[in-house]
């Protein structure tokens, strides 16, 4: 296992001491925001770090990409490259609100741990504790018709996604399975989506696979039931008001629809819009989901990746104790389901998964850069963070696009920014814990 001083002096190893072999430096339109940089980066590594993102730009793969570079909980570099779309010339800035999509599921999951933290559960507890309505679940067999499951999922099933539920947009091991998965998304209150979810038999045994699922909306409507709130008013006050998250929410406001990006698919060399519209209006959501939803900004999404940088702790608020963040950020996943091959069912050689977050298991095999421990998320419209607990680094990028991206955006931003530290600050870095 690689601790973060090692991994830090393999980086020299692989791309020289003097990190002379950089291709040239194009100049950017604009300037990055904070110059010099900060003893940890040097100016021409934050200025190739500022040519790549603004590369899928000018590549014509997206109309737009906001990113942000944060150390110890402050700024290094940020900047904001591309209009809203092809036809609206509004440049985007820090405030402009992105569908974050799937990173609600790693927000959802921080304020059920902050409930746990309050002792409200207990990570074996089985799930129908607060969801009774699971109480008679199914699982798919290969073959045959589905059959009573051996036990109830546990909380921390749930939250590593190992319970074994569907997927909302349906899963492919079952004709019947994905029919009754796309009922998912027409539930009009959260009682409906759990009695709905009972209704879809499980793809694995509890605890025997891991697989992206609906278990994180099971999380939000734990959430609701323990506190008595929809999940938006909890997290608000518990988490997105205390961080200074005050542009992240399940409900857009009128006055922000025009300033929202559309999301956008690129034909070739041609960036077509696809919606235009915004989906998350006042008073237009029938509930609060826990797996997708949320709007938010590259400031807001900063703010997030830096508590988890920093261990769960922020501004001398403690979000989560220290021993929950070590739960958090531990990878729960049997090497055994962790293969390549299979988009959304397995997770990618050289991950695992923790309670709610992706975790960097092997660098090298993941193919970036952030070392073994950090923590990461992303959704297919484009948007992503990682945050780097050993060093205390994080990045967030936000993009909207239904076309994937060429190069995936966490390995590209990882090499760039660990490829602008300098050397002392290589060396200078702490020894990280090895990954269990």
């Amino acid at each position: 296992m690689l601790a973060a001083r090692t991994f830090l002096l393999f980086l020299v190893a692989t791309f020289g001491v003097a990190c002379g072999a950089r291709e040239p430096v194009v100049p950017v339109a604009k300037p990055l925001e904070q110059l010099p940089p900060p003893p940890a980066f040097d100016e021409i590594g934050l200025r190739q770090l500022d040519f790549g993102m603004k590369g899928l730009v000018n590549g014509g793969e997206v109309a737009n990409a906001a990113y942000v570079l944060s150390k110890d909980g402050a700024i290094v570099a940020q900047n904001f490259h591309g209009t809203l779309s092809p036809e609206i010339t509004t440049t985007v800035t820090g405030a402009t609100p992105y569908r974050i999509e799937t990173l609600t599921k790693p927000v959802t999951a921080t304020g059920l741990l902050m409930l746990y933290d309050d002792g409200k559960f207990s990570l074996d507890d089985p799930v129908t504790k607060f969801l009774p309505e699971l109480s008679a679940l199914k699982v798919a067999i290969a073959g045959g018709k589905p059959v009573p499951v051996s036990r109830a999922p546990v909380m921390r099933e749930l939250l590593l996604h190992t319970a074994g539920f569907a997927n909302r947009h349906g899963p492919p091991n079952s004709a019947e399975t994905h029919m009754l998965a796309k009922q998912f998304a027409s539930a009009a209150s959260s009682t409906e989506f759990v009695e709905r979810a009972a209704m879809v038999p499980l793809v694995f045994e509890p605890g025997a696979d891991w697989s992206d699922s609906i278990a994180s909306d099971l999380q939000g409507v734990i959430i609701e039931r323990i506190t008595g709130q929809s999940l938006g008013t909890f997290l608000k006050s518990r988490l997105f008001d205390p961080l200074g998250m005050t542009s992240t929410s399940f409900d857009l406001a009128p006055d922000k629809h025009a300033q929202m990006p559309p999301i956008t698919a690129n034909d070739g060399a041609v960036l077509r819009v696809l919606n235009s519209g915004v989906p998350y209006a006042v008073g237009e959501v029938s509930f609060h989901r826990g797996g997708d939803g949320l709007v938010s900004t590259l400031d807001d999404v900063r703010k997030f990746a830096d508590l988890l940088a920093n261990g769960g702790s922020i501004g001398g608020k403690v979000f989560l104790k220290p021993e929950t963040f070590k739960l958090m950020s531990s990878n729960g996943v049997a090497l055994s389901v962790i293969e390549p091959g299979v988009p959304g069912k397995r997770l990618p050689y050289g991950a695992g998964y923790g309670l709610g977050v992706g975790i960097v298991q092997d660098v090298r095999a993941l193919g970036g850069l952030a070392p073994n421990g950090s923590l990461y998320a992303s959704d297919r419209l484009g948007p992503w963070f990682w945050a780097d607990p050993a060093n205390k680094i994080s990045f967030a990028g936000l993009v909207q696009t239904q076309t994937p991206l060429k190069d995936d955006p966490f390995k590209l931003s990882s090499l760039l920014v660990y490829r602008a530290m300098t050397l002392d600050a290589v060396l200078a870095q702490p020894p990280g814990e090895p990954v269990q």
